[in-house]
C-alpha cells in the first residue's frame, strides 16, 4: 500500500517536472523564433537604407 503511494507521488511530481520542462521549451522556442525575426527585419531595414542611400 505505502509502495504504491509513493509510486503515485512519484509520478506526480515526474509529471510536474515534465510540464515545467515544456513550459521552459516552448518558452525558449519562441523567444529564439522572436529574436531571429526581430534580426531578420533589422537586416532588412539595413538594407534597404543602404540602397536607399546609394
Amino acid at each position: 500500500m505505502t509502495q504504491q503511494l509513493m509510486y503515485k507521488g512519484i509520478m506526480k511530481t515526474d509529471m510536474q517536472v515534465a510540464m515545467k520542462i515544456i513550459g521552459i521549451i516552448l518558452v525558449l522556442t519562441l523567444v529564439s523564433e522572436s529574436i531571429s525575426v526581430v534580426q531578420n527585419s533589422v537586416h532588412i531595414n539595413l538594407k534597404n537604407r543602404v540602397e536607399f542611400e546609394l
